[in-house]
């Protein structure tokens, strides 16, 4: 995501640009969050993205909706459907390079377009 990361002002924009986008919906946390975090954090592994990644997609999981995020890289997680946003999706590189990614960690996931918050 190097180049594409955010200042945290730009960052805070467009966030607020996401949240009056009427084809976007918000949830509150579900109940079975804690024990799906929890079963989604390996005991012996240690990375910096493992709590929030881990956090994602047990939230995904518990609430029966599809994970989109511009990162390629979060680990497939059994039950969790993903959706990768990327904005160089279109380009034959980038596409090559997320299958390869996508395949090794047995995810799939569907063109680059606009999707409504999605249940499963």
């Amino acid at each position: 995501m190097q180049e594409e990361v955010l200042n945290p002002n730009a960052a805070w924009r467009a966030y607020r640009l996401l949240r009056i986008d009427r084809r976007i919906g918000y949830f509150g946390e579900p109940p079975e969050l804690p024990e799906a975090w929890h079963n989604f954090i390996p005991n012996q592994r240690n990375s910096p993205n493992l709590w929030t990644d881990a956090y994602l997609c047990a939230y995904c999981h518990a609430a029966r909706v599809t994970l989109v995020s511009f990162d390629s890289r979060i680990p497939a997680r059994e039950g969790v459907g993903f959706h990768w946003a990327s904005p160089y999706y279109p380009h034959p590189a980038f596409r090559q390079q997320a299958s390869a990614t996508a395949k090794s960690q047995g995810v799939s996931f569907s063109s680059n377009k606009a999707l409504p918050a999605a249940r499963r």
